[in-house]
């Protein structure tokens, strides 16, 4: 019992990790990378680096928000288009966009550490 309330309890972390930030689709991508600065995560559901990715994000959030940078999710698996365009062969894959262009990315589980670097590096 003890297993299986576990269980849960992870698989809710999981959810609500990947369900914190908006998700982007085909309809609103070009309208929200448009202007500002931004992070956008492109995820597979059930992937664990991508879970941590998106816990790690969660701890950058207040400090991304200071720094007036929105943080998005796209679903590589449901937005096949956004991910060919984006050419993402690796889940999590970051992009970091200023007014519309891509200026960064990085594969792979980010640290905490590594994602405030991103920032200063592609968002100052």
């Amino acid at each position: 019992m003890k297993k299986f309330k576990f269980f849960i309890i992870m698989i809710t972390l999981i959810v609500t990790n990947l369900l914190s930030f908006e998700e982007l689709n085909r309809d609103n991508f070009m309208d929200k990378i448009s202007k500002g600065k931004m992070i956008i995560d492109c995820y597979a559901p059930g992937c664990p680096p991508c879970t941590i990715v998106a816990k790690n994000l969660e701890d950058i959030k207040e400090y991304a928000q200071k720094q007036g940078i929105k943080i998005y999710k796209v679903n590589t698996r449901e937005q096949r288009e956004i991910a060919a365009a984006l050419r993402i062969q690796v889940t999590p894959t970051l992009y970091y966009f200023k007014d519309g262009n891509a200026v960064g990315v990085t594969m792979g589980a980010a640290p905490v550490q590594r994602l405030k670097q991103d920032i200063e590096r592609y968002l100052k």
